[in-house]
């Protein structure tokens, strides 16, 4: 979104590097060096945003602010200044700034301007359209009640207390109300002793009773009630308006009342037999049609219930279907016609079947509720549908189980069906075709124009190289079987046996026509196919695994033949995972697809390039004398992959990470190649990506050790050798331990203890985390329910949450089948999050933030502060608890203590739960606790501890710091 911003600044050197990084995002930037300019400009210009500086000579930004808000200019102002102080922040939030943008040393805050600016004029649209949207409300308020002062039908508003809010002039008329009566403020009991005043409700007189009745209508135990007054009949209703309270509606049926005996007569004499049966199915009412379809008399006669005339098949779910029936048609607020069009069977009187369709419908006779069925007798129909059928399946059984390609299409040449074998021969799925394409789409164009110069010349008539080719000799009533090349979906090609018959209609009008082949190079087809299949990726074209293998074993064996060097890359892009997460697999299967073509871009025609799987990628690179022409393919294919990728409506920057291995210094093997080149690849990915390393003998060493690691890793989680520690986490104000952090711990036999920063990132980069990450989730879910229950506590446990496990599609779900098999409340989960994955500002992190918070669990930030840049984004989010980083617990340097002051001024602010780390010392719980923060955790208290020690340890620690958490303290 392009803006308008007026720019405030009297820095020359700030605003002039500002007001460059905005205009090269697209936004047309106007600006001023103080506030009395920017003032003169918003009065004869019109601009989408102000942006302005705070601390200027004569008048500051907040100033500009106040001065801005007084005129009532409606314009979103954001100020920015390198002032750290919070109070500062929040005056301006408070006095009506759109956002506070500070200003850090390291000049990250500039890549905040943008989307800070972006957010405020969104924010102020919405704002604008809300504050329209409420004088619409208004408005459509005083329509409503002018419409209801027009009604001919009685209305009142009743609030949640009963009492009257409103009522229309009918309702008043009909209650022989003087028109200047005030009613507004009655109590119910009020109006319904105005109605006995002039007539009785139902059959009641007294208020009591009436008042009763009127209170069942309300809570929907009755569904209407009558009126009687003078020689007039009224229906009153009542509808709830959510929790606000009740509209009733008074309705003249007198003549309703009237018409109802004359549709009795209706019915009687109606050309399709109906009957209406009560809620235990007796029948009430049968017409002429009904007794002579059923052989009965009429119901007022003789004693029938639906049981009689239904199959034994029928009568099982008979109770059970009319009390649903009767359910739907008359206790929800809007009675509604249940089926129309149930095929079923009767018997009649005598037994015998009777195949008829039936259509349900409620009815209210006599004020009584009954349902009413229209019965049809479609003997003659069913047996018609049964000839069809057989017929329909014995066609379709023929055209499915053919091996030929079969195509019907309109006289026009548009495919109408096709058969199963049409899709296997060309690849075309059904859906692509039928009412999309015409059947030259099958046919080269060549072979149409060449066939038609043939035609042309056998008939005397010039055609065109169309569908007329392909039927001319049908319609003539010719029927020919030729050889034709049909086109698959690739553009591939097969010769075929074609042969085309004209559909024809009973009068004998063309109406289509059917084209039915067959592969006439079966065998070839297949060998061809199997053969592409077997040495290429189905996706981008390029060789795949078993081609590039043999290419590279010829290389070697030529390289040592000739004495030559060779440079074998390998490649894959830097999270890829996250954009097919995030855009899904389509929009990832055609970034694969340009960064193939990019790569065979970059390389010379004698060189490979070849996909692995995945995003995996490698390039083979024959005649390479030195390490320097190796490094030189690998800046080509940096900068030919790194430029942006547009995938639908989308602008990506995708860049690899290259790895390369020379032959015959680093290996003289294919397999010694290929995983040298992969160690070197790895490393160029620790060394911050989107790079290139060549490998060294170095790294063999090191990759080892990591992949012992991994492989212990996977074999301890097999083995069940992993643990989960539980840290306590102390509410200083009461001495009770509100919560535990669920820590993952391993204890490898050969080992030793392994700290979780050594092979955590190694699950990170493998994908392992995912599998860790959702085991420790049910465990700590597990653990945790087990502990509340045996010790009848209420604490809440948290788990953390890695990126990597975060950004998987099934992560809601995964936590909500958690809670759901464990028992845990949602709210006894809280699960930390990193601050990096907030900052993403992702529209998939939202949804999922949002989800999780729909589901109930908390949701932490861990380690903040280490990633702070704006006040504002934390509010975007619902957020419940930030946790304070450990590093800010080095209390000595002040740097720390305005940073914890800060982060404790916002979750004030925002109403958060603030969590201390790393507490060690009371000279670090004194200052955590003076500065606002209640909930801390650190060895001060308890390190990390086996759930079979958690209990011992919550209750020594709430008994160390009973009554007087500092003395407690100080005991330990």
């Amino acid at each position: 979104m392009s803006m308008s911003i007026l720019y405030v600044e009297d820095d020359l050197v700030q605003a002039t590097l500002v007001k460059a990084l905005l205009e090269e995002e697209g936004h047309s930037v106007y600006q001023l060096s103080n506030g009395f300019a920017a003032l003169e400009a918003l009065k004869n210009s019109c601009f989408d945003i102000v942006l302005t500086d705070h601390y200027m000579p004569n008048m500051t930004g907040v100033e500009l602010l106040q001065e801005i808000t007084l005129k009532n200019l409606e314009i979103p102002v954001v100020l920015m200044t390198a002032s750290n102080d919070v109070s500062l922040a929040f005056s301006a939030l408070r006095l009506g700034a759109a956002d506070f943008i500070s200003k850090g040393q390291d000049g990250k805050y500039l890549k905040l301007i943008a989307p800070v600016l972006s957010r405020a004029v969104e924010k102020h649209q919405l704002q604008k359209r809300a504050h329209q949207l409420s004088r619409q409300l208004e408005y459509e308020k005083h329509i409503s009640y002018t419409a209801m002062d027009a009604l001919s039908q009685g209305v009142a508003v009743l609030d949640d207390s009963l009492r009257i809010k409103y009522c229309n002039p009918f309702l008043k008329k009909v209650l022989k109300l003087e028109s200047s009566q005030k009613v507004i403020g009655a109590e119910l009991k009020w109006l319904v002793s105005a109605c006995l005043e002039v007539g009785r409700i139902n059959d009641r007189a007294e208020v009591r009773q009436a008042h009763l009745m009127v209170v069942a209508l309300l809570t929907g135990t009755e569904k209407s009630l009558r009126l009687y007054v003078d020689n007039c009949i009224y229906e009153l209703r009542s509808s709830a308006v959510g929790d606000l309270g009740h509209v009733l509606t008074l309705a003249d049926i007198t003549l309703q009342a009237e018409h109802l005996g004359a549709l009795e007569k209706v019915i009687h004499l109606a050309p399709i037999a109906m009957f209406a049966v009560t809620k235990s199915g007796r029948i009430v009412l049968g017409n002429l049609k009904a007794c002579e379809l059923l052989k009965i008399q009429s119901p007022d006669k003789s004693v029938y219930n639906l049981n009689q005339f239904l199959p034994s098949k029928y009568r099982h779910s008979h109770d059970r279907l009319i009390e649903h029936y009767f359910q739907n048609l008359f206790d929800n607020e809007a009675p509604r016609a249940m089926r129309g069009g149930l095929d079923v069977e009767l018997l009649d009187f005598d037994g015998d079947l009777i195949p008829v369709e039936i259509s349900l419908s409620g009815i209210e006779m006599q004020g009584e509720q009954r349902v009413l069925a229209s019965v049809v007798d479609i003997s003659h129909r069913k047996e018609a549908e049964r000839v069809m059928q057989q017929a329909h399946q014995l066609t379709q059984s023929i055209v499915e189980q053919s091996p030929f390609s079969i195509v019907a299409t309109d006289t026009e040449g548009l495919i109408i069906a096709v058969s199963p074998a049409l899709e296997n021969m060309l690849w075309y799925e059904k859906e692509e075709l039928v009412e999309k394409h015409h059947a030259t789409l099958f046919h080269e164009q060549g072979e149409l124009e060449s066939r038609a110069s043939l035609l042309s010349d056998e008939l005397g008539i010039d055609f065109n190289p169309g569908f007329q080719v392909l039927t001319e000799k049908a319609r003539r009533g010719v029927v020919e079987s030729s050889e034709w090349t049909y086109v698959r979906k690739d553009r591939t090609s097969l010769p075929v046996n074609l042969t085309v018959t004209t559909l024809r209609n009973e009068e004998g009008l063309a109406t289509g026509y059917l084209l039915v082949a067959y592969d006439i190079t079966q065998q070839k087809r297949a060998s061809e196919y199997i053969e592409h299949i077997a040495h290429h990726d189905g996706l981008t074209g390029l060789p795949n695994r078993a081609l590039m293998q043999d290419r590279l074993h010829n290389a070697i064996l030529r390289g040592k033949r000739q004495r030559d060097c060779l440079a074998v890359l390998v490649l894959d892009l830097d999270r890829f995972k996250r954009i097919n997460d995030t855009l899904g697999h389509l929009a990832g299967d055609q970034l694969l697809k340009t960064v193939a073509a990019r790569l065979v871009e970059a390389v010379r025609e004698s060189d490979t390039v070849c996909r692995m799987g995945g995003d995996e990628f490698v390039v083979l690179l024959p005649d390479i004398q030195v390490v320097a022409d190796a490094e030189l393919v690998c800046k080509k294919i940096l900068d030919l992959v790194s430029k942006p990728i547009v995938v639908g409506a989308n602008k990506l920057v995708v860049t690899p990470s290259i790895g390369f291995s020379l032959f015959p210094d680093h290996g003289d093997t294919t397999e010694e190649l290929l995983k040298h080149a992969d160690m070197a690849m790895y490393h160029a990915k620790h060394c911050g990506r989107s790079g290139f390393k060549a490998f060294h003998p170095d790294l063999a060493s090191g990759n080892l050790e990591n992949l012992a690691i991994e492989q212990a890793l996977h074999d301890a989680f097999r083995n069940e050798e992993l643990e989960l520690y539980y840290q306590p986490k102390l509410d200083i104000a009461s001495g009770k331990i509100v919560g535990v952090e669920a820590l993952l711990r391993w204890h490898d036999v050969e080992r030793g203890f392994i700290p979780p920063a050594k092979f955590i990132p190694l699950a990170e980069i493998n994908g392992f985390i995912s599998t860790l990450g959702e085991w420790a989730l049910r465990r700590a879910c597990n653990d945790i329910q087990a502990l509340r229950a045996a010790c009848d506590s209420d604490i809440r446990v948290a788990v953390n949450v890695s990126p990597r496990q975060f950004e998987s599609a099934t992560f809601v779900s995964t936590v909500a089948s958690a809670l759901r098999e464990t028992g845990l409340p949602p709210n006894a989960l809280e699960l930390e999050i990193t601050e990096s994955l907030l900052m993403a500002d992702s529209d998939a992190v939202k949804s999922k933030l949002h989800a999780l918070d729909r589901l109930g669990v908390v949701l932490a930030i861990d380690d903040f502060g280490t990633g702070y840049s704006s006040l504002s984004y934390v509010s975007q989010y619902p957020i419940d608890v930030i946790k304070v980083d450990r590093s800010f617990m080095r209390i000595e340097q002040k740097q720390n203590i305005a940073i914890v002051s800060a982060i404790t001024a916002i979750a004030e602010g925002l109403e958060l739960e603030v969590v201390a780390e790393g507490v060690e010392t009371v000279a670090q719980l004194d200052f955590v606790r003076a500065k606002g923060c209640h909930i801390v955790q650190g060895f001060l208290f308890s390190e990390a501890v086996p759930l079979a020690k958690l209990a011992s340890s919550i209750s020594a620690i709430e008994a160390t710091t009973k009554g007087d958490v500092y003395g407690g303290v100080s005991s330990l």
